[in-house]
Parts: structure tokens; C-alpha cells; sequence
């Protein structure tokens, strides 16, 4: 790979890394989001993979808006429900190792979850949203919801919102605690210590949830101009539950706390190695039976919370007319988007893992960054 040119442009970026010649139009691209006559982001990541070559790790930017302090090759970032995939994979690891059976009941794991006619949703209907319990109990304080183990108690306690296993509808938050508890159960570690010891160390990675140990210096701050205090919120769904403003989101206490879907810490690079080490058929993380049941589509169509054609895996997004977690006209991707703008996700046609995280935030319902930056990838691949 060839090193990008390490001094400040025209305008002042300075954009850090690697990136392979045949690649530049992608460097292009995330370095022209960051000219002053049309600015779209303040600092960012991206990284790629293909072939299992590492084809582009690139960083720039400002961490930090207020201070100036530059996007370094280490700091890391929230990446929302980019998260729920890292989860994923760690399902589909206990599902390889015979710990977790994706058609089994929740309830095998989880008795207290067959309350109020649950007892029946599988493993996988659970991961793919299916279950029917997108909110959390209204009863439920503030603190009690930072509680992610108590929450996921009151949820299992709870009646569903539709037939469990009949439809399908985005579970924003709900899901990392019902998925949390289930993975502690199967996997009889706490989730922090399973993610360590199934993800993290054989790779080599780093990914956390929440900021705990990490170095107020490493973590990006949020920086959302002209959205900062305004709700983002889906169709028909309940602030309670789908509510986040860019505030709440930079705030100490979403930090400190454990968001098991919707609260990992990490770099663009760490992120697309997750998806790298799935797709890596010569030191395979998944056996190639397990990693078809993972990331086959489980359930298709309009959103009973989000209103929009979605499409799920076991807990992965898979592409639909109208949300995809790759590049559009990539129907074999299989990944996760998080709110404000980051992505991540693997295309086994093309034998590429990606992922883009950023600190500006982006409209939670569109954003072009990603198509941008993807579109430049496909080309070079062509």
C-alpha cells in the first residue's frame, strides 16, 4: 500500500494512513468531504479490506470540534448499532462452538423470557427482531434503563407488542439488552469478558462497550451542526425507546454506561477486521455452515417500527430496496449501520469488508457519505 501524503492540503485536513494506489479515487473522496466550500465531516475513518489485503486505512480530521484536537490513528468513536453487528458475530461464535442453537427457544436459556406467550421465539426470530418487544416498560426510570441487566429483566417480564415470531420490527435499543443476557446465558461469561475472550483477543482487536479504560484523549467527540438539539427519531415509534439526540449521545452518562446494541467503541480498521476474520476462509473464525446460518435472511419487509422495507439476518441487516447496510446493487452484503452515519459490513461476491466511522452527525434516516465513499470503492474494483 502506499502511504497517503502526511501534511496539511489546500484547506488545512490532514488526512493520515495507508491507502493502495489503486484505491486513490476512494482517497479522494474522503478527503474532498472534508473541503471548507462543502464540508460533511468533521473527523472520520475508513477502512477496507479485500482479498483479505488491507486496501485502505485511512483517518482525519478533528476528534474534538472545540479543542481541535486531530483524529488520530487510535482514537475511537460510538458506532450505534454498528455494534449489534460485533454481537452478531459473537452469536454466530457460541452457535460454532455448540453453546447457542439459533432454532432453539430464547427460552432454553432464559426461562423467565417465555412470559406473556414468548416461550417460543427462537434464537434467531429474537436476533432478527422479530420478538415484539421494540420499547422498553414504561415503568422503567431513567437509571433503571442505564441498568442494561435490570432492563432486560422488565423486558422478559413484558408483553409483546405483536405475536412473537409474526413480524418483524427494529429494536433500537431493546435488542443489545434481550441479545445481551441471552449471549451471558449461552456463553456463562459476563458479555464484556465473552466479547474478549471470543472476538478480541484471537483477533487482535479492539472493541468495547462503553469508554471505560479508554483514554479521554482517544475518544471522539460528537459534532452535530444544526441537529445538536433536535430529536431523531423513526416513524411510529416511541420517543422512549428510539429518541437520541447528538447531546445525549456525546453525553458522559450514555458513555459510562453498557449499551450492549447500540454503545461499542472502536476504529474503523478494528470494525472492518471483525468482518474480515468472518469472511477469511483460510484461518476461518466461522465454519462456512455457521456463517450461511448467520447471515441468510430470516425475515423480509415493511418494518412494523421503522415503516421502511428492512430485511435481518441473525441480528446482521441484509439489503432491501430501501435500506442496505452495503453499497446498493451489492445484494449479497450482510452488516450493520448505526445511527448519525457509520457503517460496517462484508460482501463475499467481492471478497470486501468495510467500515466508516465519523463524529458528524448525519440525518439518522439518510446519509450519503457511505454511498459515496462505497460507490468510489466498487468503481476501483471494476
Amino acid at each position: 500500500m502506499s502511504a497517503v501524503n502526511n501534511t496539511p492540503d489546500r484547506h488545512n485536513t490532514l488526512i493520515s494512513g495507508h491507502c493502495d494506489a489503486r484505491f486513490d479515487a476512494v482517497r479522494e473522496c474522503f478527503q474532498a468531504s472534508f473541503e471548507q466550500d462543502s464540508p460533511r465531516e468533521t473527523g472520520a475513518a475508513v477502512a477496507a479490506c479485500v482479498d483479505g489485503h488491507w486496501v485502505l486505512d485511512l483517518w482525519g480530521g478533528c476528534a474534538d470540534s472545540a479543542s481541535g484536537r486531530p483524529w488520530q490513528r487510535d482514537t475511537v468513536n460510538c458506532v450505534f448499532s454498528c455494534t449489534k453487528g460485533v454481537l452478531a458475530l459473537l452469536a454466530a461464535r457460541l452457535v460454532d462452538q455448540g453453546r447457542l442453537d439459533y432454532e432453539q427457544p430464547v427460552a432454553a436459556y432464559w426461562p423467565a423470557f417465555a412470559a406473556h406467550g414468548k416461550g417460543e421465539l427462537s434464537v434467531a426470530q429474537l436476533l432478527s427482531h422479530q420478538a415484539g418487544l421494540p420499547l422498553y416498560p414504561d415503568t422503567l426510570s431513567a437509571a433503571e434503563l442505564c441498568d442494561w441487566r435490570g432492563s432486560a429483566q422488565a423486558l422478559a417480564a413484558a408483553a409483546p407488542a405483536w405475536t412473537p415470531g409474526s413480524r418483524h420490527g427494529y429494536h433500537a435499543l431493546s435488542w443489545g439488552n434481550l441479545v445481551g443476557t441471552l449471549l451471558e446465558r449461552a456463553g456463562e461469561r459476563p458479555l464484556p469478558e465473552l466479547l474478549q475472550a471470543q472476538l478480541c483477543a484471537p483477533l487482535g482487536v479492539n472493541f468495547q462497550l462503553g469508554t471505560g479504560g479508554i483514554a479521554a484523549s482517544s475518544v471522539a467527540r460528537l459534532d452535530a451542526p444544526g441537529i445538536a438539539g433536535q430529536p431523531r427519531t423513526m416513524p411510529d415509534a416511541d420517543r422512549q425507546a428510539l429518541l437520541l439526540t447528538p447531546a445525549v449521545a456525546d453525553s458522559d452518562a450514555w458513555r459510562r454506561a453498557t449499551w450492549p446494541g447500540a454503545g461499542g467503541f472502536c476504529t474503523a480498521r478494528d470494525l472492518a477486521a471483525l468482518y474480515q476474520a468472518a469472511l477469511d476462509r483460510r484461518d476461518p473464525l466461522l465454519q462456512t455452515d455457521t456463517l450461511h446460518e448467520a447471515t441468510r435472511t430470516r425475515c423480509s419487509g415493511r418494518d412494523a417500527v421503522l415503516g421502511q422495507h428492512t430485511a435481518f439476518a441473525a441480528g446482521f441487516q441484509r439489503p432491501t430496496d430501501e435500506v442496505t447496510p452495503g453499497h446498493p446493487g451489492c445484494d449479497e452484503t450482510w452488516g450493520h449501520r448505526g445511527i448519525f452515519g457509520s457503517t460496517a459490513f462484508a460482501d463475499p461476491r467481492n471478497g470486501v469488508a468495510f467500515a466508516y466511522t465519523m463524529n458528524r452527525c448525519a440525518d439518522p434516516l439518510g446519509d450519503e457519505r457511505t454511498l459515496r465513499l462505497t460507490g468510489e470503492l466498487y468503481d476501483c474494483l471494476r
